[in-house]
């Protein structure tokens, strides 16, 4: 069961609930299949799923804000981290 928490910062991001909880069920799901097989997925798969989800819901965030009447992001400073020296 998705909490409400869950679902309401999906909705920030544009992702419908019962989307999001279908999706990471399924992602689960897998896990769950190898971990019964004996297997041990590395951190790289979560980080393989959660790259997935950035690349499907990229854009869908634009909806929210314009529901709520935000028609562009002024500062982009707010939504960047500063790249440490030397990196």
């Amino acid at each position: 069961m998705i909490a409400i928490s869950t679902a309401e910062y999906w909705e920030q991001f544009g992702i419908h609930p019962m989307i999001g909880e279908r999706l990471t069920r399924q992602y689960m799901d897998s896990i769950k299949k190898e971990l019964d097989e004996d297997n041990f997925p590395s951190v790289q798969s979560m980080h393989n799923f959660l790259d997935s989800m950035v690349e499907t819901f990229q854009n869908e965030h634009k909806h929210t804000l314009k529901r709520i009447g935000v028609d562009a992001i002024i500062n982009h400073q707010y939504i960047y981290k500063k790249k440490e020296k030397g990196k």
